[in-house]
């Protein structure tokens, strides 16, 4: 009881830490990157570049329903990428300010939520671009179409879980680390990003078992019909990434010390 009490005390200075965090990071990245902010814009709208191609020359035949192409893909990566952005993020964090960790008291779940803050950031400056392509295609949007932040918020919340989940690993080992971006590659692949479910058995039983695959679809129906939106389904799934990452702070905290330990050995 003891320890939770700490935490709810130290939750409003880790939030402001968080932002200090994020910005010192982007700070950081933007002197130490060739492109800037522009490198955020390289892994989706490739992935996307490479597929509409391939279905502009009929290497592959690839149905997207309702939508163009081109409008699909786009929409289905700009969701994606968040959701990887915030997988990734924990460990990246906790690697950048690994002296911070071992030198400096603070409240270490501000990492985490930093993750989380730095893949909600990311999207807005990928999103500024992304959309004006996205309008330049005549995507059916309106201002409805704002409602996709939910999901987005829910994408991000659900990547910054699993990530912290797997910390431990990913920082110490990075074989794993580098396996983390490949897997990460293959679940897009198995997630409704470049082409719709198939309608067989088998993948809509994958569809089930993957978290991502009904956010991408309510992300997309929120983004570009704005009226088909439902949330209600996803209810579930916001109420235990929330508790989920609400324990991996409480877990974070004590186990934090250990890992920037090891991480100096």
């Amino acid at each position: 009881m003891a320890l939770l009490a700490q935490f709810l005390r130290d939750v409003p200075q880790a939030c402001r830490l968080a932002a200090v965090f994020v910005f010192r990071d982007i700070r950081i990245q933007q002197r130490q990157s060739m492109f800037g902010h522009l490198a955020l814009l390289i892994p989706p709208l490739s992935t996307a570049l490479l597929w509409i191609v391939l279905q502009a020359s009929q290497a592959v035949h690839i149905e997207s329903g309702q939508y163009a192409y081109p409008v699909y893909i786009l929409s289905g990566v700009l969701l994606w990428q968040t959701f990887a952005d915030a997988t990734l993020a924990p460990a990246n964090f906790v690697a950048n300010f690994q002296l911070t960790l071992t030198k400096v008291h603070f409240p270490r779940e501000a990492l985490i939520l930093a993750a989380l803050l730095d893949s909600l950031v990311s999207f807005v400056i990928r999103a500024v671009v992304v959309l004006s392509i996205l309008l330049w295609l005549d995507a059916p949007m309106t201002w409805g179409s704002v409602r996709v932040v939910g999901i987005v918020m829910l994408l991000a919340l659900m990547g910054t879980l699993i990530g912290a989940m797997l910390l431990p690993l990913v920082v110490l080992f990075q074989d794993v680390r580098r396996g983390l971006a490949l897997a990460l590659q293959l679940w897009m692949y198995l997630s409704p990003v470049v082409y719709l479910p198939p309608p067989t058995a088998a993948f809509a039983t994958l569809s089930w078992l993957n978290p991502v695959a009904p956010l991408i679809l309510t992300g997309r129906s929120c983004l570009l019909d704005a009226g088909d939106c439902a949330y209600a389904p996803l209810g579930v799934t916001a109420l235990v990434a929330l508790a989920g990452l609400l324990v991996m702070l409480v877990f974070f905290r004590l186990a934090v010390s250990h890992l920037a330990e090891r991480m100096g050995s």
